[in-house]
């Protein structure tokens, strides 16, 4: 259920680009802005790459991270970041809204036995969209397993 749900949305999300159903819930460059800042995030976690991480948050979110770096030293925070995507199986992120310079995107972690569901708040700041807070992870059981073989 959990897939069939997860394709769904990725199946909406690419007819309403494509312009097939309703119109966008946002201005295109608005949504692939948002997009890329969240994947340029994510993938900044995965390389351990901190700098690059932080960039991807602004406000307190930003503050209590650099706190974090700094309290247990660049290499644990590292480490804490490639540990971020451990299990992670797939990756999919829906742009809700983006107006002015707010935004909020739905982001959904796939692993082998669950999904996990995370809302982001994304503020731009100097041009740059950048994560403000975010709402917390749902966890949602797979019904079928990541790599399960079809028969």
């Amino acid at each position: 259920m959990a897939v069939a749900a997860l394709a769904a949305l990725l199946g909406l999300g690419v007819a309403r680009k494509a312009g097939w159903i309703g119109p966008a819930v946002t201005p295109a460059g608005t949504e692939d802005a948002v997009s890329a800042a969240i994947y340029a995030t994510i993938d900044a976690a995965r390389a351990g790459d901190a700098s690059r991480y932080l960039a991807g948050y602004t406000g307190p979110m930003r503050v209590a991270l650099q706190r974090s770096l700094d309290d247990g030293g660049a290499a644990a925070f590292a480490r804490y970041l490639r540990s971020l995507d451990a299990g992670v199986k797939g990756l999919a992120v829906w742009v809700e809204s983006g107006a002015g310079r707010e935004a909020k995107a739905r982001v959904e972690y796939v692993y082998q036995e669950r999904n996990e569901v995370q809302v982001l708040h994304l503020e731009k700041d100097t041009g740059i969209w950048r994560i403000a807070r975010t709402e917390g992870d749902q966890a949602v059981k797979a019904a079928i397993p990541y790599g399960t073989p079809i028969r």
